[in-house]
């Protein structure tokens, strides 16, 4: 069979490594995206409950590369505050939007909607041809030579490149062939995911309550609806799941109750075991690795598919600058400085959010003291306080060129 070769290879097409292919197409370099679905499976595809929370960093880069214009805004929830609560106490942390720009803290958007509308983008790519899908395809081997890379797939096609980008998800085969190792831990605890509509108005608000049981978020969403996601210790979280789904509505609305009023579930409670891991380096010779196949954080932080959006633009940076420079972009030398660039950034976020849940997570009454007291404490200091919420709009940092606005031209 005929070898097919292209300016990348991206092994995984979910949101973020649609996204780095749509990025890579807009500043004129071509990829293939090589996944086990099909374009028009995945374009159509279900509900899964999560209610994906955007931030600020995410939604320019979005509006850059021409996918936020895909998305309905009617599908589009913004966040103007939030709440951070030390248990049930109604007093703690309030993060909101102190410049009167309009665009508030962040975006809730449906998975399905928003893979939906990154697909749209990735077809219209695929008319231009800058874009390839290889669907119903696994990967079976990844041969990085000095001079370029050869992948093979189940169907028998080779594909040639100068550079694979691992996209494909915590369990990633990509991460595996290259011997990238990374560390990863489980934190025993289950994450319940579900949503409810209410009579009264959320009024733009997301809340961010620490339990002794694990953190519990509830976040706005369109329709008078707001999506929960509540991390529990894995036993309680099994004990609740074997028994009538009321007993999980009534405990999920008590905690809800000082807010939204007349609560009633909608969809089914989906469930999520998890874990923290963190590759030791982003590549290797000929290979990079973005989204969840380099790492993957507690949902508390609200971060996840940010933190590989941010991914997928700064490495489309760093490979676009080379190329018009005229260097290999697939060399260790190229891609050392997407390593760098994400190294410390990912780390210090795992950490806080790792040290969070560790602090937050429990029973201990010194430790309640603590927290309870540490959050009056920032809630006084202007210039902490208006750190912690850039970093929660992923403004923080060295920012790439496309969340700042800019095109790679």
């Amino acid at each position: 069979m005929k070898k097919i070769s292209s300016q990348v290879i991206i092994i995984g097409g979910g949101p973020v490594g649609a996204t780095f292919a749509c990025a890579l197409a807009s500043s004129g370099i071509k990829s293939i995206i090589i996944d086990q679905q099909d374009i028009n499976t995945l374009s159509m595809p279900k509900t899964d409950g999560r209610a994906i929370a955007i931030n600020s960093a995410s939604r320019s880069l979005f509006q850059t590369i021409g996918i936020w214009e895909n998305i309905p805004q009617n599908e589009i929830q913004s966040i103007e505050k939030i709440h951070t609560l030390n248990g049930l106490e109604q007093k703690g942390l309030l993060f909101q939007e102190l410049e009167d720009t309009g665009d508030g803290l962040g975006s809730i958007i449906e998975m399905p909607v928003l893979k939906a509308s990154i697909l749209d983008k990735v077809q219209e790519h695929i008319k231009t041809g800058f874009i390839t899908w290889k669907g119903n395809q696994k990967v079976t081997n990844i041969d990085f030579k000095d001079f370029g890379a050869r992948v093979e797939t189940d169907s028998g096609q080779d594909y040639t490149t100068p550079c694979v980008v691992g996209a494909d998800g915590k369990n990633s085969i990509t991460r595996k062939i290259s011997g990238i190792q990374a560390d990863a831990k489980s934190y025993h605890q289950t994450a319940l995911v579900c949503a409810y509509t209410h009579t009264n108005s959320h009024e733009n608000t997301a809340y961010e309550i620490f339990l002794p049981t694990g953190p519990f978020a509830i976040l706005p969403m369109t329709k008078n609806r707001s999506s929960v996601v509540w991390s529990l210790d894995e036993d309680i979280a099994k004990t609740l799941l074997k028994g009538p789904e009321e007993n999980i509505d009534k405990e999920i609305i008590k905690l809800m109750a000082p807010y939204l009023d007349n609560l009633k579930r909608v969809g089914k409670i989906w469930s999520y075991p998890l874990g923290l891991s963190h590759v030791k380096k982003y590549s290797v010779n000929r290979c990079a690795l973005i989204g969840d196949a380099a790492h993957a954080i507690h949902p508390l932080a609200g971060q996840g598919v940010n933190l590989g959006l941010r991914d997928a633009a700064i490495l489309a940076e760093i490979i676009h600058d080379a190329i018009k420079l005229g260097i290999d972009y697939g060399l260790p030398s190229t891609l050392q400085k997407y390593d760098a660039w994400r190294k410390f950034d990912v780390s210090s976020l795992l950490i806080m959010t790792d040290g969070l849940n560790r602090l937050f997570s429990n029973s201990s009454k010194t430790l309640n003291f603590i927290r309870g007291n540490g959050l009056k404490i920032i809630n006084r200091l202007p210039l902490v306080k208006g750190s912690l919420g850039k970093r929660a709009k992923g403004l923080g940092g060295k920012l790439p060129k496309l969340i700042k606005g800019e095109r790679l031209t």
